[in-house]
């Protein structure tokens, strides 16, 4: 239908269109990605968003954690929620190492327990049966320790960074109710008496980690707001690269036509009746030969006589 409104409305502008769902394919017409032309007041929207992170203390904190609950035009993660992704991919990576190293090492050690006065036809033999223990070891072990990790990683991260946005200033009892949360999630399957124990625990570790993370943000002389400022600075740098080489690459820049166009789609309508003039010139002569010589009725003497 889009391809039918096309072609009526502008001719030279359908068969490139048509020429090219010929002969390509409909993903190497439309990119995969957002473009300049699906993108609805683009520059007002970064204007909003650049105003507020200037801004921080102004805003409500419903609007400073709207500024960190959210993706961009090309589904990346604001500079607040990154920290979480990155601390949550860092935690899951430490948990699959650890948790692959310690179920192998069990395995490896029961194993040499239960066979140490048994005897092997090979050598070989020995070390393939250990091998296979301690492969599927890796992948018990990994699955469990890094899902386990990935879970406190991201509870814990999520809750201090949108407690710090609602506050704008990191606070320990913020990182206190963060590691609490932790807990009771971490002791979920043990009911609410493990899910408090769970949670008395993690508020202690949490609020030490708070007072680590204030003493670091007060000795780098930088508070909440421009930190995250200088971030979204840096990161809409680097996606104001991303989107001109994205519409650089767009190929329906080439397919619809820009609103300065219309003169040159004017300039070829002009060019077509000059260049057809003289037919209509001379039917216009042979027209009126005829009224003149009477062969012809004109419209105005065939209305007079209707008329009488």
């Amino acid at each position: 239908m889009i391809l039918l409104g096309r072609c009526r409305a502008k001719p030279r502008t359908s068969y490139v269109v048509l020429g090219a769902s010929l002969f390509s394919t409909a993903s190497e017409i439309i990119p995969e990605k957002t473009g300049e032309f699906d993108i609805v007041d683009r520059e007002n929207r970064l204007e909003e968003q650049t105003q507020m992170y200037s801004d921080r203390g102004s805003l409500t904190w419903t609007q400073r954690l709207s500024l960190m609950w959210r993706r961009d035009e090309y589904e990346s993660l604001s500079p607040e929620l990154d920290y979480v992704y990155r601390s949550t991919l860092l935690g899951t990576i430490a948990g699959i190492v650890f948790g692959a190293y310690n179920e192998s090492a069990k395995v490896t050690r029961i194993f040499l327990e239960k066979n140490k006065y048994e005897m092997f036809k090979h050598p070989r033999e020995a070390q393939a049966a250990l091998r296979d223990r301690v492969l599927i070891s890796y992948f018990q072990g990994g699955t469990a320790y890094g899902g386990r990790m990935m879970i406190l990683a991201f509870t814990y991260t999520a809750v201090a960074q949108s407690m710090a946005c609602i506050r704008n200033y990191i606070n320990p009892i913020d990182h206190a109710v963060a590691g609490a949360v932790m807990g009771a999630v971490y002791r979920f399957n043990m009911g609410p008496k493990g899910m408090v124990a769970g949670g008395v625990l993690g508020s202690v570790l949490g609020i030490q980690a708070g007072v680590v993370s204030w003493l670091m943000q007060f000795l780098s002389g930088e508070s909440v707001e421009e930190r995250w400022n200088r971030e979204y600075i840096n990161k809409r740098n680097l996606i104001n690269i991303k989107y001109k080489q994205r519409v650089s690459e767009d190929r329906r820049k080439e397919i619809i036509p820009k609103d300065n166009d219309d003169s040159e789609l004017n300039t070829s309508t002009k060019e077509y009746w000059e260049d057809n003039d003289w037919v209509r010139n001379l039917v216009t002569k042979i027209r009126q030969w005829g009224e003149e010589n009477h062969f012809l009725r004109s419209d105005l003497s065939t209305s007079d006589v209707r008329g009488k």
